[in-house]
């Protein structure tokens, strides 16, 4: 009878100490992320953007915004609900697809609603209904805009993030569903982010990265410059104090304590235009007298260019292009209205997902899918640029692209002092010394030069490489 009942007695205590695991997101790596904004959305016998529009073979998530808050709880219209019901009926074409609903916490809106979400019951029930409404509208995740968060809010929003993050895995064990994903877009500019880098790995999936407007007519009016370079850019234009780069923004991120893999890169589907003072100068950096006249087609916003304005205007309206090899990135210009756009190409994207590669980066995102060449009246594939990324993350990919960055004393006066990759999977990196010395180093037989750890690697260990081996002994 004691034997029974120590038996029971066991059997009834592992029973009750044994929780429920909560369900990692599925995930698909590496990202590519897609935008659908409401309000670029029309109706079905229009010609312009709508749902319909949206290749889903395209994207491994759709992020619809912009959703507001109102009062504890997110403030969701009619169209919006019938919109995140269209954008659920892409998994029938691929059904790994995830869904997202975005929330700005920086728009003034918001940011007054946080205000009252400061007290913890507040706060409680809004984390509770999101995750009500999210499940309600077959959302796989949420994504916090916090790019542009005011110091005022970045407490709030910091224990949201936290409380959000706990209730989504207490509802994944509870529920046996996959835990609800938390996305969260950070700026461009590390060192001045209002959260705690830790806070962002400790409760992110994925960390979207404003990886654009660098330069900008609103920032700097007077001198051209790049929307999204890759690298930073060499001449005129990297004396600017709004000049900065992708390559440069990562490694801050990374130095921060972000994990590689949950960074993810946002293309930009439009540019940045100014006038030029003079149509002899059109180099980045050239002298400028801020926002272009010329406008889009559907978007009509001063200073800014759709993707598809900018390629359906390049073989007919005097655009011509020139690409930048030490930014990575594209510009065209127009000597009759004195027109200069920095904006990002096929060509450009493609590099870019190279690099996101070879740094084992989480993907990309892209804003936003209205700019596209949508309807693929450039001569490319509809939605061309984020078909060229995805055929770049394809398994059996061997995308490469001829980095034309020359170790030289250009090329070391604009870096400084150290070791700097010549591109991807290059057997051989410069050394710049003092003044502007450089030096052409070659790494020893079947090694590359590893950009992050700054040493030569077995091409055959890293991923991206895939046992490819750029030459740069030319050099």
């Amino acid at each position: 009878m004691i034997k029974t009942g120590f038996f029971v007695m066991l059997f009834s205590l592992s029973c009750l100490t044994v929780p429920a695991a909560a369900t990692d997101p599925k995930l698909l790596l590496p990202h590519r992320g897609c935008y659908v904004l409401s309000a670029t959305l029309h109706d079905l016998d229009s010609d312009l953007f709508k749902l319909s529009d949206v290749n889903p073979a395209l994207c491994t998530y759709v992020v619809y915004g912009f959703s507001a808050i109102q009062g504890t709880q997110l403030s969701l219209t009619k169209s919006d609900e019938e919109n995140l019901m269209i954008c659920g009926m892409m998994r029938q074409v691929n059904p790994a697809l995830n869904i997202f609903l975005a929330v700005d916490a920086g728009d003034a809106g918001t940011e007054k609603a946080l205000a009252e979400l400061s007290e913890a019951k507040a706060r409680g029930e809004f984390v509770r209904l999101t995750v009500q409404q999210l499940r309600a509208h077959n959302a796989d995740g949420l994504v916090l805009h916090t790019e542009s968060l005011s110091y005022a809010s970045a407490n709030v929003v910091a224990l949201l993030l936290q409380e959000l993050r706990e209730k989504f895995v207490e509802e994944s064990a509870a529920s046996k569903q996959s835990r609800l994903a938390l996305v969260i877009n950070v700026g461009n500019a590390a060192k001045t982010s209002r959260l705690d880098p830790q806070l962002l790995t400790g409760t992110a999936d994925i960390i979207q990265v404003r990886s654009f407007d660098y330069h900008t007519p609103a920032s700097e009016p007077t001198v051209t410059g790049h929307n999204s370079p890759l690298y930073r850019p060499s001449g005129p234009a990297s004396n600017s104090p709004f000049t900065g780069s992708i390559e440069n923004t990562f490694h801050d991120w990374e130095i921060l304590g972000i994990p590689r893999q949950k960074l993810v890169l946002t293309i930009p589907l439009y540019g940045q235009a100014w006038r030029l003072i003079s149509p002899l100068r059109y180099d980045p950096g050239a002298p400028a007298v801020g926002e272009a006249s010329m406008r889009g087609r559907y978007w009509d916003v001063a200073g800014k260019l759709a993707f598809h304005d900018i390629c359906e205007r390049l073989p007919s309206e005097n655009l011509t292009r020139v690409f930048d090899s030490d930014a990575m990135a594209p510009y065209a210009h127009d000597n009759i209205s004195r027109t200069w756009v920095s904006y990002d190409d096929l060509e450009s994207v493609r590099i870019k997902a190279r690099w996101l590669l070879e740094g084992n980066y989480g993907g990309v995102v892209f804003w936003e899918l209205s700019l596209e060449d949508f309807n693929g009246t450039c001569g490319m594939h509809p939605m061309g640029l984020l078909k060229g990324v995805a055929d770049v993350f394809a398994a059996n990919a061997k995308v490469l692209f001829e980095d034309k960055r020359m170790c030289d004393q250009s090329f070391c006066l604009k870096r400084g002092v150290g070791v700097f990759a010549l591109g991807a999977c290059n057997d051989s990196y410069c050394n710049c010394d003092h003044g502007g010395k450089a030096f052409t180093v070659a790494c020893g037989p079947g090694t590359v030069f590893d950009s992050l750890t700054l040493v030569c690697n077995y091409a055959a260990s890293m991923k991206a490489c895939d046992g490819t081996i750029n030459s740069k002994k030319k050099i």
